[in-house]
């Protein structure tokens, strides 16, 4: 008995003295965890950068807790090894576009951190903190693909502390009956518990918390629009990047997911819940993750719309307690380096037409048979069906947007080929999507944005290498997702190579080197590249590539134009998906 006490009076004393002498022991708010060294590619061998893998920042969200907002993590005794990557959370489906890990679980809220093993000597004692976020459509993706080479060498080696961490997704972090007993929204709900987790904690591992850069790609970046405009979150960060993602487009914000959720329900047996969201919620955690998967196939894992997602954020007025302009306007002034590629959905409607997001892809066989037929029928079935309008409207509408689109249709004349009229077709199909989609939402919050004063830098990429496309794809640009390459080494696509090319390693450079100074300086200007934002310059933005430059003009003015007068002629705002009036989504109309 002499000898238990005498170890838990000593027992605190030991792990200060250890926590003294042992860099890779951090005492965070929760417990302490023990990291790793990770030697980077330095000239300097002796340079090591602290890592930490596997950090839980919230009770596991299982059993009661399923459907509920995260918890803090329970404190803990002794000490927690930090050296392997925690479970990916599961996808809407079993075969989700980016789900490619065999390793996931329900309990998957955990934090990776690289810090460096050096001081500071830029004058700050702390470092400036890099929080990126993860894409997939609120329904598919990981952050176990990033790797700890990554995370050492492209970031914390240029004086970064880098944080990845995994939130909930698909039905499980999204489903939602549309009261306040089932609102949904928990995986932004894990968002912000990680946010919190940082901001407490980051310090002890070398990071400044009040230099929080918060960094998302596609379904990230959407969710680093949400967190900027949400009041319970937007004071937790500085600076924010967004690449390919807005919570201005209609995929990133529906109340469709309570209609969703209603059919998984009902192919799961407990469909007899529904009126009842406690009920429904004590149903649904008696499922195990597996039939709800499966019931979500069964449903079809993608509408077959332009809005083809199934579970993602909705209006809950609590996390997200107003419209996104009302919140917009409330929400404070931060540095904001946001962007677009070329052809975005090429991504999804050509290079991956098993993508397991989109209902609308054109199968390899179909290609070369794509009309003007097909194009209309798109348009007035899928863009501006005329249900969606007031009586009348409808037809006038969908001539709007095909005239629009097909202002340059007298190329096509009897000497083409029909695989060349297919082609033209074809590309503006692409070119329509990715506006609706991606680059008219990403102008509207810049729009907006700018008119409350934020300092915004703004980018296209165009750079793509064409020697990677399969050849059966005619259609070539900058993709949904070229960045993740150069950025982190990730590849979604099978086609991409692992070796780059001399002008793929410029474009690396030009990308990866932009992004290291914007969370440096707030500025992402390079040697090569003068970078002024639209605060000070309204009228351009930056062309990257393997030779990036600034472009005097405005990006799309004339995209913007079109689509901001068809929202305000007509009662359907095509772009959020929304009636302007009563707010209904396409699905409530």
């Amino acid at each position: 008995m002499l000898i238990i006490i005498l170890f838990l009076f000593l027992f605190p004393q030991i792990v200060l003295l250890t926590e003294f002498n042992d860099p890779y022991l951090i005492h965070t708010n929760y417990g302490y965890i023990r990291g790793f060294p990770f030697n980077i590619n330095d000239s300097n061998k002796s340079k090591f950068v602290k890592i930490f893998l596997g950090i839980p920042f919230a009770q596991p969200p299982i059993n009661e807790l399923r459907f509920e907002k995260p918890k803090e993590p329970k404190k803990w005794d002794g000490i927690k090894n930090t050296t392997e990557m925690g479970p990916a959370c599961f996808p809407h489906v079993p075969k989700g576009m980016m789900a490619l890990e065999e390793d996931h679980n329900e309990d998957c809220l955990y934090m990776n951190i690289a810090t460096p093993g050096w001081e500071n000597k830029n004058g700050h004692h702390l470092f400036p903190v890099l929080f990126f976020i993860h894409g997939g459509g609120y329904e598919t993706g990981t952050i176990r693909e990033i790797s700890k080479e990554v995370m050492a060498n492209k970031y914390s080696k240029n004086n970064i502390v880098f944080v990845t961490f995994q939130y909930r997704i698909g039905q499980l972090g999204f489903a939602a009956t549309g009261d306040d007993d089932f609102a949904g929204n928990y995986g932004l709900w894990d968002q912000l518990r990680a946010l919190q987790f940082v901001k407490d904690n980051i310090e002890k591992f070398g990071g400044d918390p009040k230099r929080i850069t918060i960094f998302g790609f596609s379904a990230g970046a959407s969710s680093v629009s949400a967190l900027s405009l949400s009041p319970l979150s937007n004071k937790l960060f500085q600076q924010t990047i967004q690449m390919s993602g807005t919570f201005f487009s209609e995929w990133s914000v529906s109340n469709r997911v309570v209609f969703e959720t209603e059919k998984m329900a009902k192919i799961v047996s407990c469909g007899e819940s529904l009126g009842n969201s406690n009920e429904l919620k004590k149903c649904l955690r008696s499922k195990t993750v597996k039939e709800l998967m499966d019931a979500v196939e069964k449903m079809g894992s993608a509408r077959k719309e332009v809005n083809s997602l199934l579970f993602t954020p909705r209006i809950d007025k609590e996390f997200l307690p107003n419209d996104v302009l009302t919140m917009l306007k409330n929400a404070p002034v931060k540095r904001n380096l946001i962007g677009i590629t070329t052809l975005e959905t090429l991504s999804f409607m050509l290079l991956k037409p098993e993508d397991s997001l989109t209902g609308l892809s054109v199968l390899s066989d179909e290609i070369e048979k794509y009309d003007r037929k097909k194009f209309e029928k798109f348009i007035r079935e899928k863009v501006a069906p005329k249900r969606i309008f007031g009586k009348g409207n409808g037809r006038e509408v969908q001539n709007k947007i095909i005239e629009f689109y097909l202002c340059d249709i007298e190329k096509i004349n009897e000497e083409n080929t029909e695989k060349e009229v297919a082609f033209y077709f074809l590309e503006k199909y692409i070119q329509l999507t990715t506006d609706l989609m991606f680059i008219v939402p990403m102008l509207q919050e810049v729009h907006y944005k700018l008119e409350k004063g934020w300092p915004l830098y703004v980018y296209m990429i165009d750079y793509f290498n064409k020697q990677y496309y399969p050849k059966n794809i005619p259609i070539k640009g900058a993709y949904h997702a070229v960045e993740l390459a150069p950025l982190f080494n990730v590849t979604i696509y099978p086609f991409i190579i692992e070796k780059f090319s001399e002008e793929d390693l410029k474009f690396e450079s030009v990308l990866h080197t932009s992004i290291v100074n914007f969370v440096h300086t707030g500025n992402p200007s390079t040697s090569a590249l003068n970078w002024p934002s639209l605060k000070d310059q309204p009228s351009q933005y930056a062309l990257l590539n393997s030779n990036p430059k600034i472009v005097e003009t405005a990006l799309f003015p004339e995209k913007l134009k079109f689509w901001q007068e068809l929202t305000e002629k007509y009662s359907f705002d095509i772009v959020k998906g929304i009636d302007k009036e009563t707010l209904f989504t396409r699905d409530e109309l």
